[in-house]
């Protein structure tokens, strides 16, 4: 997923200004260029280049594909995506039901059946600026700054504020996780904390749901955003673990971000490279 090769942008449009344009446009500025592929049984090409009906209609199966679609549209394209072998996908919408879950749980385990990562539901995408990959359909900067900071969010909100943020520091990697029907924010963490340049992991999220999965003993502050409302015993625990706890979500996690930026031997405990952030309903994009 986060180093895709390929791309399927599933209900690209030639509307200026729609999710399905802004996608074309901002996958265009990958640096490291991928063969990129629009989908939309509507039109037979846009702006000059092919346009295909279907994943299933593709020269070839698609590394990752962007879900530009309607919530109605969601299983039936997730499903399509499992079909022909896509090998992950990203979901920008909410799969909101009307409060059953039925279709968040559908589509977790198309996915899972399917043994396809899902960022998402409900998300603003990923960049991954190490490897120029660019994986959103909404505007951001024309140039992310490359640095040490891997960032993993639930919100929406806060996955553009930190990219848009005018600071003296960059990324390797920033995921905005939504939902996590499938792929936790510690699964992204883990694979941030492959990456050579990462030295600071910034998590501001509502809850880890697998914080096993994200245990690492390689040398990298790890950033808590801790609200007043969340339990403080498990604010002290992180403390004790040498994790550094703020109070609010965004402005002191910059700072902080940047103050640490440089670090690159602060070693943690195996069992919690991770910390439970956010405020409650923060989740969406």
């Amino acid at each position: 997923m986060l180093e895709a090769r390929s791309i399927a942008l599933v209900g690209a449009s030639p509307r200026a200004g729609s999710l399905g344009n802004r996608m074309i446009a901002e996958v265009a500025k990958s640096p490291s260029a991928p063969r990129t592929y629009l989908v939309n049984p509507r039109h037979k090409e846009i702006a000059g280049r092919a346009c295909y009906p279907s994943l299933a209609a593709l020269p070839e199966p698609a590394d990752l594909a962007l879900l530009a679609v309607p919530d109605e549209a969601l299983r039936e394209q997730v499903q399509a995506a499992a079909d022909a072998t896509v090998r992950s996908v990203v979901i920008f919408g909410s799969a909101f039901d009307g409060g059953e879950n039925a279709l968040r749980d559908a589509i977790a385990t198309i996915a899972n059946s399917a043994g396809m990562p899902v960022c998402g539901a409900g998300c603003m995408g990923f960049v991954n600026v190490a490897h120029g990959l660019r994986a959103v359909g909404y505007v951001e900067r024309d140039q992310l700054p490359q640095g040490p900071v891997a960032l993993v969010t639930h919100s929406g909100s806060v996955f553009s504020a930190l990219l848009r943020a005018q600071r003296a520091f960059g990324f390797t990697v920033a995921v905005s996780s939504g939902q996590e029907l499938v792929t936790s924010a510690a699964a992204y963490a883990r694979y941030a904390l492959t990456l050579p340049r990462t030295r600071v992991l910034a998590l501001v999220l509502e809850t880890i749901r697998d914080a096993a999965a994200a245990a690492t003993t390689k040398p990298v502050a790890v950033l808590a955003s801790v609200p007043a409302a969340i339990d403080q015993a498990a604010a002290a625990r992180l403390r004790e673990a040498g994790v550094p706890v703020l109070e609010s979500t965004r402005t002191g996690l910059l700072a902080l971000s940047h103050l640490l930026a440089p670090v690159s031997r602060r070693r943690l405990p195996r069992t919690s490279p991770a910390a439970t952030a956010g405020r409650p309903g923060s989740g969406t994009a």
